[in-house]
């Protein structure tokens, strides 16, 4: 009870997308957990949650979380939206297949990738000792394409089959994406007043699986390096009055991860901004720095948690970040 009132006012939805109502939808129905599309518990729970959380006659909060009543600002996509989540059923009778908002993206579309950020309490085991840190990480959860199944929309959208590759006629929008990632990461750190960065490959682990290999990592490194995003991070600087230095390891293990397992992050031991004399202190180095995390599409933040071992379930089994950055 004491975290939302504490953390929650802070937690905010980034996003590059011309589509509110969309973004909206996409930060609001999420699925618990969706591991290269295999989803866990059960969705039966969750239609019965959105049906008495969001759409209850008497006090749901649809209201409050969609202002305007619309899903999306698209006509077609917003009728599609509104049919699925509130179609008609018999009282007490739920569907056992529900899915999350990105079920919408398919071979001609994409909903909008959205970010999400909020400072959170820590509690994480290291080397035998319980360690807590209720003063809060800050961290920003930034989506990764996903192309660890055929199943994945993303692979659907973007996946060439005769070069299993990025489409040609798509690549463009792929590295403007990556762009758009690091400008949203750029922007946190501003909005929030602070100077490190510690970068994660998003999208270059578990779910770049059937991509050449080194593909997303080349084109995030391509899109870092891109006369856009060093204007953009300049302009920045310039309004922060300080440099905004970016720990983007290239190389395994991805940063903030110090071999301990993956997704380890890195304010356990030294690494990137959060040591080697960098900071005044320990204390200093967590209040400056904005901690990346690789999120999915699907789920909740943290996803599988326990028993995910990517660097979004290790942020979900230590932190607070499902409830702080899901508007619900």
């Amino acid at each position: 009870e004491a975290i939302l009132p504490a953390f929650g006012p802070a937690a905010r939805v980034y996003h590059a997308s011309d589509d509110l109502p969309a973004v909206r939808t996409m930060a609001t129905f999420r699925e618990p957990t969706n591991i290269a599309m295999d989803r866990r518990g059960s969705r039966r729970t969750l239609d019965e949650f959105y049906r008495t959380v969001l759409f209850d006659e008497s006090d749901g909060k649809f209201s409050d979380l969609f202002p305007d009543g619309r899903f999306s600002d698209d006509e077609e996509l917003n009728e599609a939206i509104r049919g699925y989540y509130r179609a008609a059923t018999a009282a007490g009778s739920y569907r056992k297949t529900l899915e999350g908002a990105y079920r919408f993206t398919n071979k001609e579309y994409r909903m909008p990738q959205i970010a999400a950020y909020s400072k959170t309490p820590m509690r994480y085991w290291h080397r035998g000792t319980l360690h807590s840190n209720g003063e809060g990480v800050h961290v920003l959860s930034l989506v990764g394409a996903g192309f660890d199944s055929s199943r994945q929309p993303d692979y659907k959208y973007y996946f060439d089959k005769s070069t299993q590759d990025i489409r040609t006629d798509r690549r463009g929008e792929f590295y403007r994406e990556r762009q758009i990632a690091f400008a949203i990461a750029l922007q946190c750190a501003f909005d929030h007043g602070l100077d490190r960065i510690e970068f994660v490959a998003v999208g270059a682990g578990y779910f770049s699986a059937l991509l050449p290999p080194g593909k997303v990592l080349g084109v995030q490194k391509t899109a870092w390096e891109s006369e856009e995003v060093r204007a953009y991070k300049s302009a920045l600087e310039g309004k922060l009055g300080r440099e905004i230095l970016v720990s983007f390891r290239t190389e395994p293990p991805y940063s903030h991860n110090n071999g301990m397992g993956a997704g380890m992050p890195s304010f356990y031991e030294q690494s990137g901004w959060t040591g080697n004399g960098h900071f005044e202190d320990w204390k200093d180095a967590i209040d400056r720095t904005l901690f990346i995390n690789a999120w999915d599409p699907w789920s909740l933040v943290g996803n599988g948690n326990e028993m995910d071992n990517s660097v979004d379930g290790y942020y979900g089994r230590q932190s607070a970040l499902a409830l702080l950055c899901w508007p619900i």
